[in-house]
């Protein structure tokens, strides 16, 4: 997202981990990552998110890979969990 702020990145076991924070709401980061995945060929697979859960859950298909995220409101910021593993 423009303008995020990497806070920490880690190789995890069976792929890698990126958390950040934007000064944005949720829906305009969800909203930047859904489109900019798919102009780059990613299927959006994001599950429907329970009514008045405040986490916004997104995951991305593409080949053999997956990647997913969690956006958490923090109060005028949104913090990025990102992950990207093998599909399977």
């Amino acid at each position: 997202y423009p303008g995020m702020k990497i806070l920490s990145s880690a190789v995890m076991p069976g792929g890698y981990m990126l958390q950040g924070q934007a000064a944005a709401s949720s829906a305009a980061v969800a909203g930047f990552f859904t489109s900019e995945m798919a102009r780059h060929g990613w299927r959006d697979e994001s599950p429907q998110a329970p009514a008045g859960l405040p986490m916004t859950s997104l995951r991305f298909v593409k080949d053999q890979r997956a990647t997913g995220g969690n956006l958490i409101p923090d109060g005028d910021q949104v913090a990025v969990q990102i992950m990207i593993t093998p599909s399977g």
